[in-house]
């Protein structure tokens, strides 16, 4: 024998309900089953809807209206699917049952109240009708059924709507049916022993098949639903949660005690004494294995753990005080309070040094539980034996589960490491001493961003960089396009970028789940504040892996670094304002983000695509010395220099600089040589020279007589008045074999910037048509220096530096 439970979604139309005995008669061809069935879909709240309209005295006759249109449309249904089945006689049926179930409702109404009894005899209703809704499909179908009223069969005592079976007499009951071929009964139903009819509570209907399947002595209890099995994490939570084919009793017990929906405790405790296997199967496809619990799971040897759960609404209580210290039977005392308010603990923590004791209930039993603690224990708070007694609401429980981490080091570690790495902080820490379980209390508003945390930390699964993009310039821009033309790619490699917000000082647009990136400029709106916007809107959206995007040039949005770390986000900037600035916000922003666990990167600041940042400070790291630094920092100079040799006049040097988009639209801003200095000022620091952006030396690029004001037209007219200034520079400098470059150095802690003669022997000689170069003479790298170069200017480059950096905050295999 073999019993099949049927959920509620597996029923939910006539299709889904012709499928599900479709699969019972294939079944039946193999062995005998017993099946329990659960109420349609909706119609267990369509009743408690009822009631409470009834109990309100508001109209709640359209409840009945809606309940008889809705079966009446299904029968219909089932009738076209299924031409023999008895319709008249199906109808007949259920119009008895809202008969029944109107003069309950009238009752209610006229007392303004529902006693249990009559609770429990509505909410059956569902159980009832979509039973007999079985039993004539089957029926139809020439399939001989033995109809068990469950009230019949499963006896029970205490409360009537959250009845306990009484295990002897079920076994003595049912064993008069165990030779039947196909028993069909309702769930959810029972009755005490003097006949009134109970409900076995929440997830009842899976409560009956599992005692069913004891008390039959079943092969398996299956449990038939919606969904392929149990994940390593709710699939609706986590969309790349892995199907779980093996777990244990244990740890399914585990898990559904922490929130897992497809699974409720006592479903699967019934079934452990006897040793019966569990199985949960999605009913749209039935041909799938699904998960199977039973006492000897597989091990899992590539995943360190079984799965990742958490239950929300959760209220921690603390009471602590110096007096608790080795006072005996004060937590007995505490706990027996609880049990006497009818409330039930969820988790358990205590410090070693027995100076508090904290649990966590339910967050609607937090009240109740309270209020009987200061009661009970108000000689011991009036006396400072216990200090306090605090609430916590709104938390939430993540919990780790796996029989095989009391066999495997490092994986508490792994677990807090990967809440920390979310910025996520935890509150109280629990672990069983069976070592299957490790749980941790958080703030209830991070719990979905946690489960996915510790689950793409423990199961290597899709690494999520959400990107909030300030700045839509050229090299914004630039970027946006290559995302989206690398989408593919990465997905194939583990890694999904979304741009949730794109924003530039009169624009902005978000979208939670990502922007479309083929119409983007498309979806931006007027908008202004839009920084404020992208922080607060990043606060409410918690991303597991948030990077602040700056592709401006604004000191503005540099100076607002801190507050997007505390908005949880990495920062990753083209923008050199932030590294430039004030050594102290220098030092202060490095020391935010270490505090708040968010990188900041920042490998554009220098040499825009060229890794000149990362390789730096790895020298530095690795316990090198850097002796002297020379460099060509500026594309758009490396260019304009360059041209100079090829016989190009510095004022048409310049502007083909500007056309290809080397230079800014200003070229006197890269003339200055401030650009060059802001990169030097960021290596410097880097090697730790604590200076000001006024301790380095710029040399003046153009002749000091040189007149720079008026209109940007006025200025490159003008600069053919200096060609020959730099012509004949270049001319006897040819002769010897010798160039200018605009170069920065640090030279005995001493930065300068300025134009240099320099010879064939020197790394800097063939730099030029917009290349950079970087010459670190090092104790290690010395007489020959270590040598980064290549291409320095141009958006392309810069928008991939920037997306280096993106990529440098996921884990790449």
């Amino acid at each position: 024998m073999h019993v099949l439970k049927f959920g509620g979604t597996s029923l939910g139309n006539a299709k889904r309900l012709s499928q599900v005995c479709q699969t019972i008669c294939k079944r039946l061809q193999l062995h005998p089953v017993a099946v329990v069935v659960s109420a349609i879909a909706g119609v267990t709240n369509m009743l408690e809807l009822s009631i409470q309209k009834a109990k309100e005295d508001v109209p709640y006759t359209i409840c009945i209206d809606e309940m008889m249109n809705f079966h009446q449309r299904f029968i219909d249904e089932l009738a076209h699917i299924h031409p023999n089945l008895l319709k008249q006689e199906l109808e007949s049926f259920i119009f008895e049952v809202m008969e029944q179930y109107s003069t309950l409702l009238q009752g209610v109404q006229l007392i303004k109240d529902c006693p249990e009894k009559i609770h429990c005899k509505i909410l059956s209703f569902g159980e009832v009708i979509s039973t007999q809704m079985v039993r004539s499909v089957l029926g139809s179908l020439g399939i001989t059924v033995t109809f068990l009223d469950a009230t019949s069969y499963i006896k029970t005592k205490g409360p009537l709507s959250e009845a306990i079976p009484i295990m002897p007499e079920l076994m003595r009951l049912f064993a008069k049916v165990k030779n039947n071929t196909c028993l069909l009964m309702s769930g959810f139903i029972a009755s005490d022993m003097a006949g009134n009819l109970s409900l076995l509570g929440r997830n009842g209907s899976d409560y009956s098949a599992s005692l069913m399947a004891v008390a039959l002595n079943a092969e398996s209890c299956e449990i038939w639903t919606d969904v392929d099995g149990i994940y390593t994490a709710d699939p609706n939570q986590v969309p790349d949660a892995k199907l779980i084919r093996d777990m244990s009793y244990g740890e399914a017990m585990e898990l559904a005690f922490y929130g897992a929906k497809i699974l409720h405790p006592k479903t699967t405790a019934v079934l452990v004494s006897a040793q019966i296997p569990l199985f949960i199967k999605n009913s749209f496809k039935p041909e799938e294995e699904g998960t199977k619990i039973s006492a000897f799971a597989k091990p899992d040897q590539k995943d360190l753990i079984r799965a990742v759960s958490y239950i929300k609404d959760i209220a921690l209580i603390n009471i602590y005080g110096a007096g608790m210290k080795g006072s005996p039977g004060m937590a007995a005392r505490v706990f027996d309070i609880v049990a006497k308010c009818g409330v039930s603990v969820i988790l358990i923590s205590q410090a070693s040094s027995e100076y508090s004791i904290c649990f966590c209930v339910i967050g609607k039993d937090a009240e109740i539980t309270y209020k009987a603690l200061q009661e009970a224990l108000y000689l011991e708070l009036q006396a400072k034996i216990v200090e306090n007694i605090e609430v916590m609401h709104d938390q939430a429980i993540i919990c780790i589960v796996g029989d095989e981490m009391r066999t495997r080091y490092g994986i508490a570690g792994k677990f807090f490491s990967s809440l920390a790495h979310a910025c996520i902080n935890i509150v109280a820490i629990a672990q069983g001493s069976s070592e299957r379980c490790i749980s941790a209390v958080i703030n209830g508003h991070d719990s979905a961003k946690a489960v996915h945390a510790v689950h793409r930390s423990f199961f290597h699964t899709l690494q999520t960089i959400e990107l909030y993009i300030v700045g839509i310039g050229s090299v914004g821009s630039e970027l946006i396009e290559q995302i989206k033309l690398q989408h593919h790619d990465l997905l194939r490699n583990g890694i999904e970028i979304k741009v949730c917000a794109i924003a530039n000082t009169r624009k902005y647009v978000h979208r939670e789940n990502g922007i479309d990136l083929a119409n983007w400029s498309n979806l931006m709106h007027s908008s202004s504040n839009n920084l404020k916007k992208i922080l607060a809107q990043a606060s409410l959206d918690k991303p597991l892996n948030g990077i602040l995007l700056d592709c401006t040039a604004s000191k503005e949005i540099s100076s607002n670094y801190i507050a997007a770390f505390k908005a949880g986000l990495h920062v990753i900037s083209a923008n050199k304002q932030a590294n430039s600035s004030t050594y102290a916000y220098y030092q202060e922003l490095r020391a935010k983000a270490d505090k708040y666990k968010r990188l900041f990167l920042y490998e554009t600041n220098v040499g825009a695509g060229l890794p000149i940042i990362y390789n730096f400070k790895n020298l530095i790291k690795s316990g090198d010395q850097l002796l002297d630094f020379s460099g060509i920092l500026s594309g758009s100079l490396s260019f304009i220099f360059g041209a100079l040799e090829d016989d190009i006049p510095f004022s048409e040097a310049v502007n083909l600089a500007r056309d290809k988009k080397f230079t800014e639209p200003d070229p006197r801003d890269d003339l200055s040589g401030i650009d060059v200095a802001r990169k030097l000022l960021i290596l410097a620091r880097e090697i730790g020279l604590q200076i000001e952006f006024e301790d380095i030396q710029v040399d003046a690029i153009l002749p000091l007589d040189f007149d720079i004001s008026g209109s940007i037209d006025t200025f490159l007219l003008n600069l053919k008045k200096i060609d020959s200034y730099f012509s004949e520079k270049t001319i006897k400098l040819r002769q010897k074999n010798k160039v200018l470059r605009l170069v920065g150095e640090i030279k005995n802690h001493k930065c300068r910037v300025g134009i240099c003669v320099v010879d064939k022997m020197d790394p800097l000689y063939s730099v030029k048509n917009g290349e950079n170069a970087f010459v670190f003479l090092t104790k290690r790298y010395s007489p020959i220096p270590f040598v980064i170069r290549g291409y320095g200017a141009g958006v392309g480059v810069t928008a991939s530096g920037l997306f280096g950096d993106i990529l440098k905050t996921v884990s790449l295999n």
